[in-house]
């Protein structure tokens, strides 16, 4: 699965990169970003699947972010970020996960393979 990592904070990139080659093999990180505005370019070039989107980052948050992806563009979101206030909004904007920071390795797991399920369902209704 395409993935992109979106955050402000490189520490937190390079160690979400870590941890899902390390225990989610299915996820092949593509790009990173560090804003909105090279997120965009980002999702634009890999085409991901998946995004792993922080809230808080300068110049513009991860809501931000989503609100000027074009429709088409289907991909999954899974928000990691160390606000816990930010979590119904996110799942208002149909997020798959909610992620806390730091990130642990079991919810981490559990959110791909969330993901991955709900993948394979919308590609069982395509197909029928």
């Amino acid at each position: 699965m395409k993935t992109l990592i979106i955050d402000d904070e490189q520490p937190s990139r390079e160690a979400l990169r870590h941890y899902l080659g390390k225990y989610c093999p299915s996820v092949t990180v593509v790009g990173e970003a560090d804003g909105v505005t090279a997120a965009l370019e980002s999702i634009r070039q890999h085409k991901p699947e998946l995004l792993f989107l922080d809230i808080e980052m300068p110049f513009g948050n991860g809501f931000d972010l989503l609100e000027k992806l074009p429709t088409n563009h289907q991909l999954e979101v899974v928000f990691v970020t160390a606000y816990e206030q930010y979590a119904l909004r996110a799942l208002r904007m149909s997020a798959a996960h909610y992620l806390l920071k730091p990130v642990d390795i079991d919810d981490l797991i559990g959110a791909v393979a969330k993901v991955e399920a709900h993948d394979f369902i919308a590609g069982l209704k395509t197909s029928e």
